[in-house]
């Protein structure tokens, strides 16, 4: 894709700083944009991975990883239970990992994949 093009393509979204998942878009220096997307791991952002849930915990989704951006099964049962950027989610732990979800849909993750999804605590 051209520069000229990409630059279009900026200007068509209204100059986003982040994919619809969370993540730094790269590059963006290079276009003549500045940078508004917070560091990966900002201050206070973890995998949800490396919590240790209560009872009922809730986190804010901050981002969620390229590696299980590919499984649209996982997506769907993401989308469903309400994890996206900028969500306030309850997480507790299960067997298999933990839970992760608001208004009383759940998905169930292994604490591999649940590694790929980064949180801000509340």
């Amino acid at each position: 894709m051209s520069e000229a093009v990409e630059r279009r393509v900026l200007d068509l979204l209204g100059h986003p700083a982040e994919s619809p998942y969370g993540n730094p878009i790269p590059g963006l220096e290079e276009l003549g944009a500045r940078p508004t997307a917070d560091p990966f791991l900002g201050e206070g952002v973890v995998s949800l991975g490396d919590l240790e849930p209560g009872p009922s915990m809730s986190v804010v989704v901050r981002r969620i990883g390229e590696p299980i951006q590919t499984d649209p099964q996982l997506m769907y049962a993401l989308r469903q239970a309400g994890v996206r950027p900028g969500a306030v989610v309850k997480v507790t732990s299960s067997p298999c990992g933990v839970l992760v979800g608001h208004s009383g849909k759940f998905a169930e993750l292994p604490i591999r994949t649940a590694a790929h999804i980064f949180v801000a605590k509340r």
